[in-house]
């Protein structure tokens, strides 16, 4: 039944149905009555970020949590170029995210409006569907399909541009039915001939290995993936946004493969004859075109996204389905067979543990060094011995993140969260207030390095005024330490654009009202961070580390295919 409303109010009734449970919002004279608007929303949390960009990594962090769109942002039009960069780290990683973004009056567009904004138009690149609102009534529709297309199929962000007046015209709504939104479209199961075609070349290999990506995560096919692994005995390697589809402690793990990967993970994959990747796209952070891979094997390629196999490497065999779905097929399959621990104590089974062995071994050494100043990898490794097993971690662009996948071992699936695909500086910190703000009894610590905290730390006032108790751990080195360190190896230390001039960043928590301590040396980590947990409250830890530590670049800094 119709019901006569505004249309800001229309959005608002909208949300509602959808079961959105939180709204950042930015206000501006664009979405001013749709911030008035959600004043009456019994149901959902509103809260002011301090950036659009940073407000969109807030609402990036929620939906990563809750897998799937519970929150949304809703933000004045001239903000759109900042909201621009947390729509690409969405699109890049899959996270499901609905904006709504307003625009000038209708009649005023392209005619020197004030903040006259083109909406859609910018986000077009940068997202899964935009659309302008052109006639109010549309409003509860265009938002109805923005949930449905961020949702459905490869998850991704979704606009909607509505200018002034219709937020503030009334018309006659009819509110969608909240079962409407996300009413089932199918999961695609994958062809089955493909599935078992896939199985025969995996059952066929000598030394066969399986590659796992954040695709395995948001299916929650984690499961189904260990249990191949253990019916077969063969290895399993991680991308860092597909770190926690299996515990790097399992026999069966060589831990995450790339650039800033495990060397065993990488070795592992250049000795295999079969790769069965799953939802892993292939990008440089992985198993890398530009950096690591020169494949020699046979490809298995399953995602959700036709466009994503073959886009590095053409595959032997493609297979368009969700993880969940196609990995249980294979199951099924497999399971026909007479395979049963078919490559246990086989050459292969011997020589990837071989390989894990050694690399741990050099590995530990890394993590227990005990110079004076703070060893970042040993920064990481007590991080992981202190914190809980279901604790979550985010980390943000740039050296942090390289030892962030490379030292945290992920024991629990969805407790380990990168801006993986854009990389944007400064996703870190907001990130997990969104996780925190989702998962309210999980600890959440955001890892991040100076140059990026410059990007966010204004969210300390989010976190204090909201009361969102995430511990922010900064990398303090002084520089745009990875790019530095570039310079150093590749412009014989010739240094431009990444000195930097921190302030005391225990000083400037404390401007915010927001406790923290100065760590110096390893043996006050442990203690401080105890501390942090302890207080239930914003804690920031302002940790000096050795610049003189490079990051982990285990695996190669120029194109294989160039290099004998």
């Amino acid at each position: 039944m119709s019901e006569r409303m505004t249309g800001a109010q229309s959005v608002v009734k909208t949300l509602e149905a959808a079961g959105i449970e939180l709204v950042i919002g930015y206000i501006g004279h664009t979405d001013q009555e749709i911030a008035d608007a959600m004043l009456d929303s019994k149901n959902i949390r509103s809260i002011l970020c301090r950036t659009e960009l940073t407000g969109a990594f807030i609402v990036d962090g929620y939906n990563r949590a809750k897998k799937g769109a519970k929150a949304i942002g809703i933000w004045h039009g001239p903000g759109t170029p900042l909201v621009i960069g947390g729509l690409a780290g969405a699109m890049t990683d899959s996270v499901p995210y609905p904006t709504i973004i307003g625009s000038v009056h209708s009649e005023h567009r392209n005619k020197g409006a004030l903040q006259d904004t083109p909406v859609a138009d910018l986000c077009e690149k940068f997202s899964k569907w935009t659309f302008r609102i052109d006639n109010g009534p549309r409003i509860p529709e265009a938002i109805q399909k923005a949930f449905k297309i961020a949702t459905t199929g490869r998850p991704g962000p979704a606009v909607v541009e509505i200018p002034f007046d219709f937020c503030v015209n009334k018309y006659d709504f009819d509110i969608p039915k909240a079962e409407t939104f996300f009413e089932p479209q199918g999961r695609i199961a994958g062809d089955c001939e493909q599935i078992e075609k896939a199985v025969d070349l995996l059952l066929s290999a000598e030394r066969p290995a399986l590659l796992a990506g954040g695709g395995v995560l948001i299916s929650k096919a984690e499961k189904e993936l260990i249990t191949i692994a253990e019916h077969l005995q063969i290895p399993v390697v991680m991308s860092g946004m597909g770190k926690g589809a299996i515990s790097p402690r399992h026999d069966l793990s060589v831990g995450a493969s790339g650039l800033t990967g495990w060397r065993c993970a990488n070795e592992t994959l250049d000795e295999a004859d079969v790769v069965v990747a799953i939802g892993f796209r292939f990008a440089e952070f992985g198993y890398a075109q530009q950096w690591s891979i020169k494949p020699e094997w046979k490809l298995v390629h399953i995602d959700i996204d036709p466009a994503e196999i073959g886009r590095s490497y053409a595959a032997d065999i493609g297979i368009v389905g969700d993880a969940k779905l196609v990995l249980s097929r294979m199951a099924e399959y497999i399971n026909t067979k007479n395979v049963q621990d078919k490559y246990a104590n086989t050459t292969w089974f011997n020589r990837f543990h071989e390989l894990k062995e050694a690399w741990l071994s050099e590995y530990d050494a890394m993590c227990n060094d005990d110079t004076k100043q703070v060893n970042p990898y040993r920064l990481v490794r007590i991080l992981r011995e202190t914190l809980p097993e279901d604790a979550i971690v985010t980390t943000d662009c740039g050296n942090n993140q390289c030892w962030g996948v490379h030292v945290f071992d992920t024991l629990k699936s969805g407790t380990f969260h990168m801006p993986g695909g854009y990389g944007h500086l400064g996703w870190s910190y907001p990130a997990a207030l969104g996780l925190k703000l989702a998962s309210p009894d999980k600890t959440v610590v955001a890892i991040t390095g100076d140059g990026g905290f410059h990007y966010s730390f204004q969210e300390l006032s989010t976190a204090v005024k909201e009361n969102i108790p995430v511990i922010v751990i900064v990398f303090n080195d002084g520089w745009l330490l990875t790019n530095r360190q570039i310079q150093d190896f590749k412009y014989e230390g010739r240094y431009n654009w990444t000195e930097l001039h921190n302030p005391d960043f225990v000083k400037l928590a404390d401007s915010f009202g927001i406790e923290g301590a100065h760590v110096n040396s390893h043996d006050q980590i442990k203690p401080a961070l105890e501390k942090a947990i302890a207080s239930k409250k914003p804690y920031l830890l302002d940790v000096k580390i050795d610049s003189s530590v490079f990051f982990p670049a285990t695996g190669f800094w120029t194109p294989r295919w160039d290099v004998e």
